[in-house]
């Protein structure tokens, strides 16, 4: 599939991906949201993309990101800083759930070594 993002008016990353090239696999990632959440039968778990941007790539609060994934739509998203919050389960750079949002927005984050970030996306129809 094709995910490509656009950040600020710029183009990233249009390559072919496959969860085969993620860094944790997708049991790995459910294992570890439910170890702490109470998940429902019809949840979807939504991850970040499975390739990094080039080196020096770095997403700034306020920069806004959309992401489409060709014949499903896309999402939208604002990057913005949070309280640095930690948990000792989590490594460097591992997602987190943050909270449930209204119908249509998903919200999640990751944490790195100095800030934790999070993105509100409102998903939007395909373009």
């Amino acid at each position: 599939m094709l995910m490509p993002i656009d950040c600020g008016g710029e183009h990233f990353d249009e390559k072919a991906i496959s969860t085969g090239e993620m860094v944790r696999t997708c049991e790995e990632l459910v294992l570890y949201f439910n170890r702490y959440n109470t998940i429902p039968q019809t949840t979807v778990l939504l991850t970040s993309r499975s390739l990094f941007p080039a080196e020096g790539f770095i997403l700034e609060a306020g920069d806004g990101i959309t992401t489409n994934i060709t014949g499903v739509g896309c999402v939208e998203n604002t990057v913005r800083t949070v309280q640095q919050q930690r948990h000792p389960s989590f490594a460097t750079h591992s997602l987190r759930s943050l909270a449930s949002q209204p119908s249509g927005t998903a919200k999640f984050g990751f944490t790195s070594s100095e800030h934790d970030y999070a993105q509100t996306g409102q998903m939007c129809a395909e373009k």
